[in-house]
């Protein structure tokens, strides 16, 4: 990759209170030298005011779906006055539920009947019709649904904000976005597209971040790629989790509050220490939003076991279409839950005791200050967080990792190869892969080479990851013998 020294930033000590100019980023030459600025797009600001559908369906209310087999038929339609799914049994098929389909001049205009009795339309042929038609088309897949969150459609990132979609910058009614997929909405996530921000720009997160005490310089890195991408969890091929561990007053709290949450506005489940996993799974339904687990402790054997369930959901997750989980009902009808979340815990320490899920989670270790200059260090790190990450840096941050992501997906598969090459273990590489690319977003908007990742990463600490790779049960077989 050819340099341009001028627009990359630098990780090194600087003045109290400002953020340096860009400079040269010592730790990543020459590897993460980017190209000449790419000069982003403006996207068009989302407003409530959203073009007329231009070519109006022949039925503007409703469409049926097809049928489902749970304990009986049950027919699903979509309406598109609400954005929702609906489900009836035939025997709930009445005046009342057919109008929450189309309105009564619908009906009369389509389905009208002679006589005076006051019922102006035929409401058994209109039963019989619906019936037939959701027969025809078979069995309805669940897994169409799409919720709130980010998603891939026709190779295009799709943002689905609850109330809206927004497809290449430009926001879009439900009906509007012709698709094999039915958005359904939901609650507003209050995300907007704006100019994205230029590289050198949001490579200061990547500087405050390194102003924390953290174990490895490489974590701070981590930290600001999981950020990226987590937002955009639905659209990913791998969904990474992290997990922050530091002794009590460390900061742990203020770092998932400062850096976390408050990047991802919100678009993220806030979920705390008495979370379960039931209650994870029922409050996402079909959504593709990350999920921030405070405060996850196991400090006796109730706790212990409610995280071990999470962290059951949180493994399935990890692949790329959605881990299936299926429960069953007193009712002796199975409930299907597709999670394509990206999960953060924090806790003093991590309660990861399975191999499997050792390799779907990184763990970043942030540990206490015991420098003498330690409170002034902290308010200057205030000064220059609360000077750079206002509401238009989030907005515009957020737009970087929506424009770059067709470009992160294909440098996560470069990068998982070189993380394969050298920790010689597929999965860390995938969980490590997607996390780079991110971090490498705020660098670069290029793709990268196979040599150069691979020399990037042969020159990090990577002990941690290696130390995981060493512990499978074969080696840990040996070395117990």
């Amino acid at each position: 990759l050819q340099a341009n020294k001028s627009d990359i930033p630098t990780v090194s000590e600087h003045a109290p209170n400002e953020i340096p100019e860009p400079a040269i980023v010592d730790i990543l030459k020459p590897v993460f030298e980017a190209p000449a600025e790419i000069i982003p797009p403006v996207f068009k600001p989302v407003t409530p005011e959203i073009e007329e559908v231009e070519n109006v369906p022949k039925n503007p209310y409703f469409k049926c779906l097809g049928h489902e087999n749970n304990g009986g038929t049950i027919y699903v339609f979509f309406n598109y006055r609400t954005n929702s799914v609906l489900r009836y049994t035939s025997s709930s098929f009445s005046g009342s539920t057919i109008l929450q389909l189309a309105p009564l001049n619908y009906w009369e205009g389509n389905y009208g009947k002679d006589g005076r009795s006051g019922v102006k339309y035929d409401i058994a042929r209109i039963i019989d019709n619906l019936i037939s038609i959701c027969s025809k088309l078979g069995i309805f897949d669940n897994n169409m649904i799409r919720g709130r969150g980010a998603w891939i459609d026709k190779k295009v990132p799709v943002i689905h904000c609850g109330s809206h979609l927004i497809v290449n910058g430009v926001a879009k009614r439900f009906s509007d976005y012709k698709s094999n997929f039915i958005y359904e909405a939901g609650k507003e996530l209050g995300f907007n597209l704006t100019t994205p921000l230029k590289k050198h720009e949001a490579y200061k997160l990547v500087q405050l971040l390194s102003r924390l005490n953290w174990s490895r310089p490489l974590e701070a890195k981590l930290l600001a790629g999981w950020i990226v991408i987590a937002p955009l969890c639905g659209a990913l091929n791998w969904r990474p989790h992290l997990w922050l561990t530091g002794a009590s007053g460390s900061g742990k709290s203020e770092i998932i509050k400062m850096f976390v949450k408050n990047f991802m506005r919100e678009m993220f489940v806030d979920a705390q220490s008495e979370t379960t996993e039931a209650g994870i799974r029922q409050f996402l339904k079909a959504d593709a939003l990350p999920v921030v687990f405070d405060e996850a402790e196991s400090e006796d054997k109730k706790s212990a076991e409610r995280m071990q369930a999470v962290l059951n959901i949180m493994r399935a997750s990890s692949t790329s279409d959605g881990g299936k989980i299926i429960k069953g009902s007193s009712g002796g009808v199975a409930a299907e839950f597709n999670i394509r979340s990206c999960f953060a815990f924090s806790s003093i320490a991590s309660a990861i005791h399975q191999r499997s899920d050792q390799s779907r989670i990184t763990v970043l270790e942030i540990l206490p200050d015991l420098s003498d200059d330690k409170k002034e260090r902290w308010t200057e790190t205030l000064k220059m967080y609360y000077e750079t990450v206002t509401d238009e840096y989030i907005e515009r941050f957020q737009s970087r990792s929506v424009w770059l992501l067709p470009t992160i997906l294909r440098n996560a598969k470069v990068f998982s190869n070189a993380a394969s090459i050298v920790l010689n273990n597929q999965r860390t590489g995938d969980q490590l892969g997607i996390i780079l690319a991110a971090y490498y977003s705020l660098t670069s908007e290029s793709e990268i080479s196979l040599e150069s990742a691979t020399k990037w990463m042969i020159e990090q600490d990577l002990s941690e990851e290696k130390l995981a790779n060493e512990s499978r049960d074969e080696i840990k077989l040996i070395n117990h013998l």
